[in-house]
């Protein structure tokens, strides 16, 4: 790892965000992932890479609980809406946890983390009533009738939670979508903060963004029923 990349994981774990142990912040991270610019998918070439960054992730408390979810989804034979609701419920609870206890650790290094893109876009977006989250933001902060200058900032932060809610990965092993959780969390988290150190929105409105864009995508897709086989 290079001085500079050391130095900035070190300031990530000074900083006690809920990120600083595990390996976003760290360079296998970004040359099993960034490099390779996929997720859900890798080439052969990579796989011992992969086996070697989750194996590294197993000790994460994080990495651990999105495990133990998807583990539970499994075993349940959950449907889809409801796994990418519980999810994004998940993640949005964990960024407004960081943002609650330390936003200035928060605005400062969720900025530097990598955006990661998924491989075959964003699977399930189609899902997310992004709409509705928009509606419910503006009633939970008061801003009914909203000037349109808010509405088109809003629609967009609601596009960009969508994608990336859509972007969980049910495909393959349990370890790769808690893997596409985390990478979910961290690109929410980046998004975030740099609307919060450009003056874009305040922390308040952070804050309710992202709590008002969980539950109201959880609450949505755990209230779809599946559609009837018909015979």
């Amino acid at each position: 790892m290079s001085s500079k990349a050391e130095r900035e994981r070190e300031e990530v774990i000074a900083s006690g965000s809920p990120l600083a142990k595990h390996s976003l912040n760290q360079e296998a991270l970004k040359r099993s992932l960034q490099g390779e610019r996929r997720l859900g998918i890798f080439p052969a070439r990579v796989e011992s890479q992969i086996t070697k960054l989750l194996n590294e992730l197993g000790s994460d408390e994080v990495f651990s609980d999105f495990f133990k979810r998807a583990q539970v989804f499994s075993e349940k034979g959950l449907v889809i809406p409801i796994r990418v609701g519980q999810l994004s419920l998940k993640v949005s609870s964990l960024v407004n946890q960081w943002l609650k206890e330390d936003i200035e650790g928060f605005v400062e290094h969720s900025q530097d983390f990598p955006h990661f893109k998924f491989l075959q876009g964003s699977q399930f977006d189609f899902l997310i009533p992004q709409q509705l989250m928009v509606l419910n933001y503006l009633r939970d902060t008061g801003q009914l009738p909203p000037h349109p200058k808010t509405i088109r900032y809003v629609q967009k932060s609601a596009k960009v939670f969508a994608y990336n809610y859509g972007g969980f990965n049910f495909t393959e092993s349990e370890q790769l979508t808690a893997l596409s959780a985390m990478i979910v969390f961290g690109n929410i988290a980046r998004y975030i903060g740099r609307e919060i150190a450009k003056n874009r929105i305040s922390e308040l409105h952070a804050r309710r963004m992202v709590v008002v864009f969980g539950e109201t995508t959880n609450r949505y897709l755990q209230g779809l029923k599946p559609k009837k086989k018909r015979h």
